[in-house]
């Protein structure tokens, strides 16, 4: 066993590894302090439970696969920007099989709602970051939005089926982008 006490970065890379390999389940300070071969105190240095070890791997994935582009402006229109999207949480959940489903397994009640608060502050992120875009776009039709579909709202409207996309594991949003297309431009 390496007495050598582990960061915590690396203890969360060695989680990502195992969530992505077995899935978030699989994750517990016994097979992580192995892998990292520490022992299972020096997890316990970092992480006081289970739990606690689950929830900043899963910030740390959301981080990877969620986290957009601090530079918006590499878009030059909001169906750019919502392909990027799309196939970014693509891949993040190619490599993550199972995860939207499964990042709320084997967590208690309070964990549980530390999970979902995480999951919302990442969507929210990546919306925040769609309507920057989307005003910035310069061919959406002048006027189109009102009080009865606002920008935030097609935001969303735009986002939860992008993920209804996913979770049906469509290749593609083309449908998505045509929809999108007839409305703003």
């Amino acid at each position: 066993m390496n007495k050598v006490v582990t960061s915590r970065e690396a203890i969360l890379k060695v989680s990502q590894k195992i969530a992505s390999e077995k899935g978030l389940q699989s994750i517990n300070i016994r097979a992580v302090a192995k892998e990292c071969q520490v022992s299972i105190g020096s997890i316990y240095n970092y992480f006081p439970s289970k739990a606690d070890l689950i929830i900043a791997t899963i910030e740390e994935i959301w981080k990877s696969f969620f986290h957009m582009r601090s530079d918006y402006h590499q878009f030059d229109n909001f169906l750019h920007c919502t392909e990027w999207v799309f196939e970014t949480i693509q891949q993040g959940t190619k490599e993550y099989p199972g995860f939207f489903l499964a990042h709320a397994q084997g967590l208690d009640d309070e964990s549980l709602y530390q999970g979902k608060d995480m999951m919302e502050k990442y969507f929210q992120h990546i919306q925040e970051g769609m309507l920057w875009v989307l005003h910035q776009d310069q061919q959406v039709k002048k006027n189109i939005f009102d009080d009865d579909l606002t920008e935030e709202q097609f935001i969303q409207f735009v986002f939860s089926n992008m993920l209804q996309l996913l979770s049906q594991n469509q290749e593609s949003c083309h449908i998505l982008k045509e929809v999108i297309r007839r409305i703003i431009y």
